[in-house]
């Protein structure tokens, strides 16, 4: 398993420019965003973001198209949801098109009503996007870990 690299301070912004391209919401300082790195860029990404309410929710997962198929993406959830759920859920956001790779790394349905309310607002700003045809998919909303 490749060992993935924390993203600090100016090195955000090998993130940033890959999630610019894709129009995914940029990381920021309290994002951990992780990636794993060959010869100086970004092969695959994901971040864990704490809420205000201090749920915490898997996200911006993207992997290199060349590299899509090989297994990267599970191993790179995999890596980082450990590292999340030592003492609390991790939420995810899918589009539904992807929610059977996540239940495949152990996410679970969730319900709306048992998410913390960042998650449940979240939730309604996706369907608002699919709904102005800024989203191409419906999102499930997934859980990992006890609640």
């Amino acid at each position: 398993m490749a060992q993935l690299k924390l993203l600090t301070g100016e090195d955000l912004e090998l993130a940033n420019r890959v999630y610019r391209e894709i129009h995914f919401e940029l990381s920021d300082a309290d994002d951990r965003t992780f990636a794993q790195l060959e010869e100086g860029r970004p092969v695959a990404l994901t971040r864990l973001q704490r809420h205000a309410d201090g749920s915490i929710e898997l996200g911006g997962v993207w992997v290199e198209p060349s590299r899509r198929g090989s297994g990267l993406a599970r191993s790179v959830v995999a890596q980082v949801v450990a590292l999340a759920e030592r003492d609390q859920p991790v939420f995810c956001l899918s589009f539904a098109h992807l929610s059977a790779f996540y239940r495949s790394v152990g996410f679970a349905d969730g319900r709306p009503e048992d998410a913390p309310r960042s998650i449940r607002e979240k939730l309604v700003f996706c369907g608002e996007q699919l709904r102005r045809g800024r989203y191409e998919h419906p999102v499930d909303l997934l859980v990992r870990g006890a609640l």
